[in-house]
Order: structure tokens, then sequence, then C-alpha cells
């Protein structure tokens, strides 16, 4: 009898630990698909009402959406969860104007978290518009030569509209001789929107690039020759108010003298 025992035992184990293997790997498939998504909480440390924006969505007027509850959302947002390497960006005033913040991490209290320029109080209940990027590595990657040659006449004829300061973000090649008389119409690669959403500019080999504020290429309007690292940085015209980041409605693309053969 004490043989057939430990026969038994014997038999059961080799079961008993393959069900604790098994047991575990759903576990790392739920954490290995963990959603793409940014939440919107109402309260420090992810408490409080609670708002999903997924990739893609955006919302130019947080005045215009609610919490599931129906609390308002606009002003009253004080923690921020990204999951899944998603980027959220947000803005202080309506229509993806104002301060703006990217978020790519969680960020447990946005009393912590100072806005731009002196004077200016904590991101905390400031958010008024969202707008949520895939992940980087969703979103389709320039050519390397193209995204990494020198600017001058060695490089490509062509400019590059990206979506955020510094050459980086969502990126649309233009070709010598194009025109876009309402960036409205088009679309960056990923699918987002490029119109007033523009926020710095690579000019290669020799061309000349012509902004415009408004459509059908009107409005306020500036000559580019060269690159432009943050259209922060480069003001609008007299009368105007602002600068150029993330105002540009319409484009056309020139070869200069020295860029031509």
């Amino acid at each position: 009898m004490r043989t057939l025992t430990c026969l038994l035992l014997l038999t059961l184990a080799p079961t008993v630990v393959l069900a604790q293997r098994d047991t575990g790997r759903p576990d790392e498939r739920r954490r290995q698909a963990r959603p793409t998504v940014a939440i919107l909480y109402s309260e420090p440390d992810f408490q409080g009402d609670a708002f999903e924006v997924y990739p893609g969505d955006e919302i130019g007027d947080l005045r215009e959406v609610r919490f599931p509850g129906g609390g308002k959302i606009n002003d009253r947002v004080s923690s921020i969860r990204v999951l899944g390497g998603m980027k959220l960006n947000v803005y202080a005033d309506p229509k993806f104007r104002g301060d703006r913040l990217s978020v790519e991490e969680d960020v447990p209290d946005l009393r912590r978290l100072a806005r731009r320029g002196p004077g200016l109080e904590r991101w905390d209940d400031a958010i008024t518009a969202v707008r949520a990027d895939p992940p980087p590595r969703e979103r389709p990657r320039p050519e390397p030569e193209r995204r990494h040659r020198p600017h001058g006449s060695r490089g490509p004829a062509c400019v590059i509209l990206y979506a955020d300061p510094g050459f980086q973000g969502d990126a649309l090649e233009l070709d010598p001789g194009a025109e876009i008389q309402d960036l409205r119409d088009i679309r960056f690669p990923d699918g987002s929107k490029i119109n007033d959403r523009v926020s710095s500019i690579r000019i290669l080999g020799g061309v000349h690039l012509t902004v415009y504020a408004d459509p059908k290429c009107r409005g306020d309007q500036v000559l580019l020759t060269e690159d432009v690292r943050d259209l922060r940085q480069l003001k609008r015209g007299p009368g105007s108010h602002g600068s150029w980041d993330e105002t540009i409605s319409a484009v056309r693309v020139g070869l200069s003298q020295r860029g031509r053969p």
C-alpha cells in the first residue's frame, strides 16, 4: 500500500507543476495586451470621476463632454493615467490653443506641474482640450536618409512639416511646387489632422515655403527659407497676436534660385 501511494504522488506531481505554470500565462498575456488609452481623473492619485481617451481622439472643447456620472470635465482634471505607450497632448484653451503639455507617462498630481511663463499657475483643473496620438510604434516613420540628412543642396528638395517642436512627432513631406490651399483637406500619414497643428518645419535642398494663417492662401503669411525648430519663437506680423505655432492653414512650396539646376 505504501508503494502504491508513492507511485500516485509521483504521477500527480508533474500535473500540479504544469497547472501552476498554466495559471500564470493568462496573467502574463493580459499584462502584454495592456490597452492603449489615457484616463482623465477628477481627483489626484487617479481617484474620482474618470474619462477615457483613445488614440486618435480629439476634443477641442471639454465643455462639450462630461464624465460618465454627468459631472463636468473642463477645468476639472487633476491626474492622468497613460497606458500602452500613448501620447496625450493637453491644452489650456479651447481649439487646441494656449499652453500645451505632452503627457507620455502617468501624472498622479497635476498640482505639481507648472505651466509655462511667469505668473501662470499649475496644470491642475486647467485642461480645456485634449488630443491623443497613437503610440510611437504605430506611427509611420520618415525615411532615415531624409530625416537625418543635413539642410542644404546635398539634401533632397522637399519640405517636412512636423506636429511637435524640434522636428518631432507626426511628419508630412511636400515636394517643390506643392500647393495646399486648405490643410483641413489632408492628414498626417497616421490619419491625424495637420491644420493648425504644425509646430516645426524642415526645409531641404534649396526650396522655400510660404505659410498662410487662413485657407485659400490668405491671411497672415511668412516666407521661410531655412529650418524653423520651434514655431512658437516665430511671431506673426504687425497687428496679429501670438506666434505661428499651430496656426498654419495653407502652404505653398517653391524652388529658390540656389536650388534650381
